[in-house]
């Protein structure tokens, strides 16, 4: 997945990937790192954010709850599908987004 601005475009890649999901008479099963994410951020997340709904967050918390998703026990499979332009730290909010899979 590549030009696309995230978080701001969060809301369209929610859709589209509802939308494949459903498609069950195509697909036998489907996983993708935003419904791992979505799940990690309401169950740990989304009260430290004082309610915020993912597809609300602005852009430097969007940033620093996706790398520590990345580096949680949930998201680790998922690191390597992400390719940014530097070096994520754990700590810090995630480094511009290249390209995601």
């Amino acid at each position: 997945m590549t030009d696309i601005q995230l978080p701001e475009e969060l809301p369209k890649l929610d859709k589209t990937l509802r939308k494949l999901r459903d498609q069950t008479d195509i697909l036998n099963t489907f996983e993708a790192w935003y419904f791992t994410f979505e799940h990690y951020y309401n169950e740990h997340v989304k009260d430290l954010e004082g309610g915020t709904e993912l597809l609300d967050l602005s852009e430097d918390v969007y940033r620093r709850r996706l790398t520590q998703f990345l580096y949680s026990a949930a998201g680790a499979k998922f690191r390597l599908l992400f390719r940014f332009d530097e070096d994520p730290d754990c700590q810090e909010p995630a480094p511009n987004m290249l390209v995601s899979i």
